[in-house]
């Protein structure tokens, strides 16, 4: 009987040693898979993470080579180029660490995997460990801020400002900051200097400031006979050598550095090398290493407002027309836009036509003056063979896209 006795108590301690461990080996098991599925959550955030900064890092050296062809003053074109230099050189950095941190990642994905699951014990999940030394700071913000803001903000950063740079077609309201460097969430020594370019008044000359915090001593130097005139007229061309990145539709490559310069072809997002830089009506154009011709490279950064071409109103129809009559063919000129009249029909072939004709003179000839939107949503003109025996037409493509804003 007391044998009987011990053994029920073995076999019910047995029980509950199996029931424990049972529920231990569920709890592990539950652990582990929150601890995986928290390490894919923070893949992800490291990934989204990363994807910004490599957008943050592009995005300001591209600004950087724009403001150094818009600029000619070679006080300012110096100071821009340092910091292009500066900036091109933090990239390179950074991708040189990130390649070093994933092939240390991948050593310490097995003891990543422990740590996770102490973490997910702990009752610490989510929790990220960084380790800043004391001595970094972080850049703040700066874009779209007033310049007395941006120092402020630097200073209780712990940081300095370094050269003041105003250039005009910026982004940001005039006095304004539109590009810091080093750019803003990046470590840095504390104490280190931060250079900033800001938006110039329209009647503003260029001026480029150098700031010493430690002494409050400003230096200026300004470029007499300036003006934000000269960005409307072409002014000497920079022979220049970088990349730029084309990711949307809708661009064109024209022959010369003109909006009215011929269309050559549309460019197809990709990278392209730029070798030469000029400024004409507005707008900062490079001319292509492939000699296809030039684009403008404010456009790059500028939204195009397209506008579908094969719904065109009547109106919108004749102001395309007359923009491209005006913009190419000196024999037009000699007419004002009030003598020109362009009628509108659609065709048996369903595409839409414009006649232009000029009641005035006699001696106008209308067959030389046609259009048609093809079936691509392009804008065609006419051009007759002078040759009796061929008496064909040929139509040939004026212009590739309509932009609402451009056409009066």
């Amino acid at each position: 009987m007391i044998i009987m006795d011990q053994w029920m108590r073995d076999f019910e301690e047995r029980q509950r040693h199996d029931e424990l461990k049972q529920k231990m080996d569920a709890q592990t098991s539950a652990m582990n898979s929150q601890a995986i599925a928290l390490q894919k959550q923070n893949n992800i955030l490291q990934k989204e993470h990363e994807r910004q900064i490599e957008k943050e890092f592009k995005d300001r050296i591209f600004q950087l080579r724009l403001h150094l062809a818009q600029i000619t003053d070679e006080s300012q074109r110096f100071v821009i180029q340092q910091m292009l230099s500066e900036a091109e050189e933090d990239y390179e950095n950074y991708q040189r660490e990130q390649a070093e941190k994933r092939l240390a990642d991948a050593k310490r994905r097995k003891i990543w995997l422990i740590i996770s699951s102490v973490v997910a014990v702990l009752g610490m999940a989510g929790l990220y460990f960084v380790y800043q030394d004391i001595s970094q700071v972080t850049v703040p913000e700066l874009y779209g801020i007033e310049l007395s803001e941006a120092k402020d903000l630097l200073y209780e950063e712990g940081l300095k400002v370094g050269t003041i740079t105003e250039v005009g077609g910026q982004s940001v309201q005039p006095g304004m900051v539109s590009v810091s460097s080093p750019s803003s969430g990046k470590k840095v020594k504390r104490g280190s200097a931060v250079n900033l370019i800001i938006a110039k008044n329209v009647d503003a000359k260029d001026t480029t400031v150098v700031e010493d915090s430690s002494t409050s001593e400003v230096a200026t130097s300004k470029t007499a006979g300036s003006s934000q005139a000269s960005s409307q007229s072409q002014v000497g061309s920079a022979v220049q050598l970088f990349t730029v990145d084309i990711k949307k539709q809708g661009l064109v490559i024209r022959q010369e550095p003109s909006l009215s310069g011929e269309v050559v072809t549309n460019i197809e997002p990709g990278t392209y090398t730029i070798v030469e830089t000029t400024q004409k009506e507005g707008h900062s154009w490079g001319r292509l290493k492939s000699g296809q011709g030039w684009i403008s490279l404010t456009d790059l950064h500028n939204p195009v407002p397209q506008v579908d071409t094969k719904n065109l109103t009547t109106d919108q129809v004749k102001a395309w027309v007359m923009d491209d009559l005006f913009s190419r063919s000196v024999m037009i000129e000699k007419y004002r836009k009030d003598q020109v009249v362009i009628s509108v029909r659609m065709a048996e072939d369903g595409l839409v036509y414009a006649d232009v004709t000029v009641p005035s003179d006699p001696n106008f000839e209308p067959r030389n003056w046609s259009y048609r939107i093809n079936s691509r949503g392009e804008l065609e003109a006419s051009e007759y063979d002078t040759d009796p025996e061929q008496g064909g037409v040929n139509w040939y493509v004026a212009q590739h896209y309509y932009l609402e804003n451009s056409v009066n």
